[in-house]
């Protein structure tokens, strides 16, 4: 079975049921925004569950996504952000839901030069490779890298912040 996407593939992931396909949108990407979108589909029916623009702000790259355990989609940004799509099967009333914001983790605010590698999502946490220093990418050739497991903390807005993101667990 072959099937036509019509756009620009940039990623697939697959999970149990589900497969998303991300893609560029129709029209130019301008001002530092991606217009990427993204299509779910049933994997059973092949039909589609769900689709839209994926959430990057300007200047941001999508760097990783996947699905966990119940076919709940999930997508990693180049700030660090993660964001599952609450209600994917829902229909269209689905919302992308920051879930994790790995700037707020604890060192990563004092300039400590660490990357998150993301290499799987669960219902609660982010499965995740530390990269220390310049590496932007783990090692295919040293051995096997430790894996480190980081739980979700939504970051929400406090009254009296004036706008500012606080994390909380």
């Amino acid at each position: 079975f072959i099937w036509q996407q019509g756009g620009q593939v940039i990623s697939m992931a697959a999970g149990n049921h589900t497969a998303m396909i991300v893609a560029r949108g129709p029209g130019a990407a301008l001002g530092g925004y991606q217009n990427l979108t993204f299509t779910l589909i049933d994997l059973q029916t092949l039909a589609t569950i769900n689709q839209g623009s994926l959430p990057l702000p300007k200047d941001a790259q999508l760097r990783w996504l996947g699905l966990n355990e119940y076919d709940t989609p999930a997508i990693y940004d180049s700030r660090g952000v993660l964001s599952v799509l609450d209600g994917a099967r829902s229909g269209y009333s689905a919302k992308w839901v920051p879930v994790l914001d790995t700037r707020m983790i604890p060192g990563a605010a004092s300039g400590a030069d660490i990357l998150y590698w993301p290499i799987n999502v669960l219902s609660s946490r982010l499965l995740i490779i530390m990269l220390k220093g310049a590496t932007t990418f783990p090692d295919a050739a040293a051995t096997r890298p430790l894996v480190q497991d980081l739980d979700f903390s939504m970051p929400i807005l406090e009254s009296g912040t004036h706008g500012q993101m606080n994390q909380h667990e």
